[in-house]
């Protein structure tokens, strides 16, 4: 029985000792960028003030088990994952390894949205060997890209401030800009009363207005023209205003007619 207790607690101390000082001696490879919770991450452009903060890599430490070969980047959001990921083209010297986000070829990262990233090494048999923790970050809002602004620097602005992308002038880099109309008077932007982009749209809505106007008061100076012929009692100058308001109504909706034809007519001609 003696001999029995002391074999049990030689292997107790031997596994304890193991333990103690080997502990889990699988390796866990440590991410950089995005930090966990990460927020306002860039989509394509690198940070500044008052736009993004955190640029548009994927950054890791290289796994400290050797034979590694390759890295797999694996994206919640994304169904497939970034498996050309080498050693070779994408790890420093240091051991860092650094993706961007441009280069994914299996997706886009999108604006405003949430990902969870991951990345796990394989060695020459295709063999998981090392991996990482999974990582959230989310990216920076959608940028307004449709600024009907001309940009100026703070200093012509005055109190009105604001953020001036593709207007009429681009806002020179690393100088705070604000917005004014195009008129030059600061307050809301101009809007297009036609809601076209294009010069054919404008001129469709135009015509489609001008139809509307027609159209509308066609019916009122008829009637017009009718109360002017039954009150006329002979009177020949009620009767030519009747007869010339009958004309130019008839005129008129024939007119708006044929502009409501003139799109169609000039797409016939040029095929489109």
């Amino acid at each position: 029985m003696p001999k029995n207790f002391l074999k049990f607690f030689l292997i107790l101390g031997t596994f304890s000792f193991s333990f103690l000082f080997f502990g889990d001696c699988s390796a866990k490879i440590n991410l950089i960028s995005p930090v966990n919770g990460a927020e306002n991450v860039c989509i394509g452009g690198e940070p500044k003030e008052g736009g993004c903060e955190v640029e548009p890599y994927f950054r890791w430490n290289e796994s400290s088990i050797s034979g590694v070969v390759q890295y797999n980047l694996s994206i919640k959001g994304i169904t497939q994952s970034e498996d050309n990921i080498t050693p070779e083209g994408f790890c420093t010297f240091e051991g860092v390894c650094s993706f961007s986000f441009l280069e994914l070829t299996i997706g886009n990262i999108e604006y405003a949205d949430e990902y969870f990233w991951r990345i796990v090494a394989y060695n020459e048999e295709g063999e998981p060997v090392d991996y990482s923790d999974e990582y959230k970050f989310k990216t920076e809002d959608e940028p307004y890209t449709n600024c009907p602004y001309v940009c100026l620097t703070e200093e012509g602005c005055g109190e009105i401030k604001g953020v001036c992308i593709n207007g009429e002038y681009e806002c020179p880099e690393d100088e705070p800009c604000c917005c004014k109309t195009q008129s030059g008077a600061s307050g809301l932007p101009l809007r297009n009363p036609l809601n076209a982009e294009t010069l054919e749209e404008a001129i469709e809505a135009f015509i489609d207005i001008f139809f509307f106007l027609i159209m509308l008061l066609a019916p009122v100076l008829i009637l017009y023209s009718a109360f002017l012929l039954l009150t006329a009692h002979g009177d020949p100058a009620k009767i030519s205003k009747a007869k010339t308001v009958i004309t130019w109504t008839v005129v008129a909706i024939a007119i708006a007619l044929f502009a409501k034809g003139i799109p169609d007519i000039i797409k016939g001609l040029f095929g489109g």
